[in-house]
């Protein structure tokens, strides 16, 4: 068997292709780079476990959870979780998955949700709405900023639990944990 990106084996050779398995394939390969292609700085220190390592073991779970329009996650269940393995992901739909992603490296020294308006001199709050970035207000300084950007991301959690309800009983639990664990505390 050949190993795939120094790590993984395929053990089913002919899955590689779009009509026979190629998307879980796909999926493994991908997973398999961000952890150990080192070009991946958000998936430092992130590995793969043992059996996942193993294409067919991998493609089983793939083929037990996987929807069109999902994706694999590894941190909702388990915020600042760094193992891929059937215990620790979940597949949920791509706006749940990227609902969570923190945008933090991109605010720079604020808390998540705030820039400097230097014109204003204010602290400006907003939020990913879809695609569109809303603004929620302007402030006197980047915590209370930041609290109403957490405010409205649980505000935004609590609207999607019947979605979550409908992947896992336990989703918009672990959701909500995930969400409140962006709160910086005061």
């Amino acid at each position: 068997m050949k190993k795939t990106r120094e790590y993984g084996v395929n053990d089913l050779p002919g899955h590689c292709k779009k009509k026979s398995g190629g998307s879980a394939y796909s999926t493994w390969l991908a997973m398999l780079a961000r952890c150990y292609s080192g070009r991946y700085k958000a998936y430092e220190g992130c590995t793969v476990c043992e059996d996942w390592l193993l294409f067919s073991n991998f493609k089983r779970f793939y083929d037990e959870f996987w929807r069109d329009g999902f994706e694999l996650d590894k941190d909702i269940l388990i915020p600042g979780n760094k193992v891929y393995s059937p215990s620790t992901c979940i597949y949920v739909p791509r706006k749940i998955n990227g609902f969570v992603i923190s945008n933090s490296s991109r605010m720079g020294k604020y808390p998540t949700g705030v820039y400097y308006n230097k014109r204003d001199k204010a602290f400006i709050a907003t939020i990913m709405d879809g695609r569109k970035s809303r603004y929620i207000g302007s402030f006197d300084n980047p915590m209370s900023a930041h609290m109403a950007w957490h405010a409205r991301k649980v505000e935004q959690t609590i609207a999607l639990k019947k979605e979550c309800d409908e992947v896992s009983p336990i989703l918009f639990e672990r959701l909500m944990v995930k969400v409140m664990s962006m709160r910086i505390a005061e």
